[in-house]
């Protein structure tokens, strides 16, 4: 009887240390995936907002922002992370059609956003959302989707200034991959922001800029 509790024990103790590691894995996933392709996007006027590396290679990185977040400015200072090193970025292409810009990084960045294999969202389907809100270091928020309006999603997770930008991805498999752009804080009026909700746009917003 000794024994068979012994050996009970022992397949325990087994499976908690099989689920931590396993735990652990997917922690590094989430960091390698969503956190750290996730840069601060730096003016000169003191404006801050987020970007996500789409691209990288040849000495260079394409990131993937919010066309607002550059205002005016043909160029920035690129916060990467983990090492939080800073390069300079030039304005690449601006969109006509959505609040989406490109920038391209004099550094070859080793974390790329995945793009969405199935970018079907619906309502109440889980995402993870990435912003350097406040001009803090990149920090994920979880949160689901709430609402559709054309070729924007509603999401109901905590948004601040700063996010604009930002990636939002969805869970595929074992992997995060990209689905939307932060646009903005959802607003009650013009002088009402609501914090826990945010506008972003959606997968085919992206693919559509990025073929044109």
């Amino acid at each position: 009887m000794r024994t068979f509790k012994v050996i009970a024990l022992i397949v325990i103790m087994m499976a908690l240390l099989i689920a931590t590691k396993k735990e652990g894995d997917m922690d590094e996933v989430k960091f390698d995936q969503m956190l750290y392709p996730t840069v601060r996007v730096e003016l000169n006027s003191g404006g801050t907002g987020t970007g996500v590396v789409i691209y990288s290679g040849g000495g260079i990185s394409i990131i993937l922002t919010a066309k607002h977040v550059m205002q005016r400015a043909l160029q920035a200072k690129i916060v990467t992370f983990p090492e939080e090193s800073e390069y300079h970025a030039v304005l690449l292409r601006k969109s006509k059609d959505y609040d989406l810009a490109l920038l391209v990084m004099d550094h070859e960045h080793p974390y790329v956003a995945r793009f969405a294999s199935d970018p079907k969202l619906k309502v109440y389907d889980t995402i993870w959302k990435v912003g350097c809100g406040n001009s803090l270091n990149p920090y994920p928020s979880k949160g689901l989707v709430s609402n559709f309006y054309e070729e924007v999603i509603q999401i109901d997770t905590n948004t601040t200034f700063g996010d604009s930008g930002g990636p939002i991805f969805k869970k595929v498999g074992d992997n995060y991959e990209l689905v939307g752009i932060i646009q903005a804080v959802a607003m009650l009026d013009t002088a009402t922001p609501i914090y826990h909700i945010g506008i972003a746009h959606d997968w085919h917003s992206i693919a559509d800029f990025l073929v044109r």
